[in-house]
């Protein structure tokens, strides 16, 4: 499927596919590409506390808040579960750190509705090395990832 059904934003293989194409690109063309790993915090609480379809209701609508921010050319995926990669072509790492806490700020805000909390998110930020691989890529964004959820939560981290 090219589009996540639950979220409707592109899939995890959708966005492999793109990330291998984009990194083409940035490699021919000497063009930057970032890449970000934005996970939804305490997810498995709000799964355990409110049930599976706030679940879902929730990513619905972390997706749909993300979406709706991003330029025309970004690239938003369901990577698995409560987490979702982001593809910004021609986006210095910087720039997409900046974007990546506006991101978080504006997730920060949007209320729950009903009995559901507010939600924030984690990210991590890196920007693509030219020539290397999808692997090392994807495991210097969750290492990243993974520094954004020991800081504390709610924080972007540039890997």
């Amino acid at each position: 499927a090219v589009r996540d059904p639950l979220t409707g934003v592109f899939s995890r293989r959708s966005g492999e596919e793109m990330l291998e194409l984009l990194a083409g690109q940035a490699a021919r063309n000497a063009m930057p590409l970032t890449v970000v790993f934005i996970d939804l915090d305490h997810f498995k609480t709000i799964n355990d506390r409110f049930g599976h379809a706030a679940g879902d209701q929730t990513l619905k609508r972390l997706a749909s808040h993300l979406d709706a921010l991003l330029r025309h050319s970004d690239i938003l995926c369901r990577w698995g579960g409560e987490e979702f990669m982001l593809l910004l072509p021609g986006t210095q790492l910087d720039n997409a750190l900046q974007l990546a806490d506006s991101l978080r700020l504006t997730v920060a805000g949007v209320e729950g509705g009903g009995a559901l909390p507010a939600i924030t998110v984690s990210q991590g930020v890196v920007q693509y090395l030219p020539g290397e691989s999808m692997n090392s890529l994807v495991s210097r964004v969750d290492s990243a990832l993974y520094q954004a959820k020991a800081a504390g939560r709610n924080v972007v981290v540039a890997g």
